[in-house]
């Protein structure tokens, strides 16, 4: 059986809101370290400032997100039914905050205290997620690509905060082993497994349903996810082995392997892309153009610096920035312009006759100024990379990305409840 939208099974507006009113805060956060410490945020990957920005985007931001739209798609795409869904967001969310400004301070403090607090937060997070969403998600009927794309992405989701809490313990000094290897998986995980399999899970319902396109082949949805799956599995296998970590050779299968499933995704949603019906170029599309042509970028270099055709130490910087700045944040900033107008005026819908057009809570204008914002934001992160004291300019420009994306989802939150209250006053 397909997955369904049951729009009826939305949760309460609340729900999702509370994770995407508070990514941009992490963006703030991170653009103003990047203001105060860019220098060293860029000179090396392993700095404790470029481990804290890194985790203010992934810990804080783009698990907020993803975490809020991920209780906004399981009872609505994925008839699976959460268990008080206020309770558990608010569990959830409160952890995931407190852990992931603990995590960017363990980094930046080198405070054991910290590193602790930030594991036992975050993995309270993830364990109240999976046990509150487990049953709904594994006995839904509906068995579409986008269901085990999303259970896919649980698992994931659980090995990589569980290598990240191995990770938080080896620093605190409390457990030996290699970090090296720790690290290259949870990184494996995090964004090849984690976000890779819910973005592609939520691309196959979002992307024809908001652009406009043609759905992805049914061979496509099936074989990718499981091919990732398969790459990550029999790669943390083999690297755990001395002979697959020592010799290298384990690592840099992992990365060509996830490389070609990078450039496939990307491939076929940039083809996509060109066969929609309806020829504007709207924000979305563009944010959307903009992390898949990143990550084409993205799957070269990780691919070139696995084969040897590119020095790997040099490349890490620029890795980091296209992935995460390039790829997964000009998605989110995408969908979060789609996703957010939508359950507004769905809700408002079961109240008033006559509700806004979604264009009217964030305006068509505002999206593409962030649009514009964000591109100068990630040239001047790629520029950092190469010449680290221009990023000041890039952490203000972070900070005003951040600053946007929170005014004009508060502003959409305003001219919902103006509707709300007073019905018949029209929007301006």
């Amino acid at each position: 059986m397909a997955a369904e939208l049951s729009f009826e099974q939305a949760p309460p507006l609340s729900v999702p809101l509370r994770f995407f009113f508070t990514a941009p805060l992490f963006v703030l956060a991170a653009g103003l370290l990047l203001v105060l410490r860019g220098e060293a945020v860029f000179a090396s990957r392993w700095t404790p400032e470029a481990l804290a920005a890194t985790h203010l985007l992934t810990a804080g931001t783009m698990l907020q997100i993803m975490l809020g739209a991920l209780f906004q798609v399981l009872p609505v795409a994925a008839g699976a039914n959460v268990v008080q869904p206020r309770l558990l967001a608010g569990l959830v969310h409160l952890a995931l905050s407190a852990g992931g400004a603990a995590l960017a301070c363990a980094f930046l403090w080198s405070d054991a205290l910290f590193f602790h607090l930030a594991a036992g937060l975050l993995g309270l997070a993830v364990a109240a997620l999976v046990l509150g969403v487990s049953a709904g998600l594994w006995r839904t009927p509906a068995l579409g690509a986008t269901v085990w794309g999303l259970r896919g992405a649980m698992l994931a989701l659980v090995v990589t905060v569980g290598l990240g809490a191995a990770l938080a313990l080896v620093r605190s000094g409390d457990l030996g082993g290699g970090w090296m290897a720790l690290s290259t998986l949870h990184q494996a995980w995090g964004l090849g497994g984690w976000a890779g399999l819910l973005l592609v899970a939520v691309a196959w319902l979002v992307v024809p349903m908001f652009l406009l396109t043609p759905s992805y082949p049914l061979l496509f949805t099936r074989g990718l996810p499981a091919a990732i799956g398969a790459v990550l599995i029999i790669g943390s296998l083999v690297m755990a082995t001395p002979a697959g970590w020592g010799g290298g050779w384990a690592e840099r299968l992992l990365a060509i392997g996830l490389a070609l499933a990078a450039a496939a995704f990307a491939w076929a949603t940039l083809a996509l892309q060109r066969r929609r019906r309806r020829k504007i170029t709207d924000a979305c599309f563009r944010f959307w153009r903009l992390a898949m042509l990143a990550l084409m970028l993205v799957a070269g270099l990780l691919a070139a610096s696995a084969t040897g055709l590119a020095p790997d130490a040099g490349l890490g910087p620029q890795l980091g920035v296209l992935a995460l700045a390039g790829v997964f944040l000009s998605v989110m900033l995408g969908m979060l312009y789609k996703i957010v107008p939508f359950i507004l005026w769905l809700h408002l819908r079961r109240k008033v006759n006559r509700p806004p057009a979604m264009t009217r809570l964030i305006t068509e204008e505002r999206q593409l100024l962030h649009y514009r914002l964000h591109l100068a934001n990630l040239l001047a992160l790629l520029l950092a990379t190469l010449w680290p004291p221009t990023a000041v300019a890039g952490g203000l420009l972070l900070a005003a990305s951040g600053g946007l994306l929170l005014a004009n989802l508060a502003g959409a939150l305003r001219a919902y409840l103006a509707v709300e209250q007073a019905p018949a006053v029209a929007l301006p």
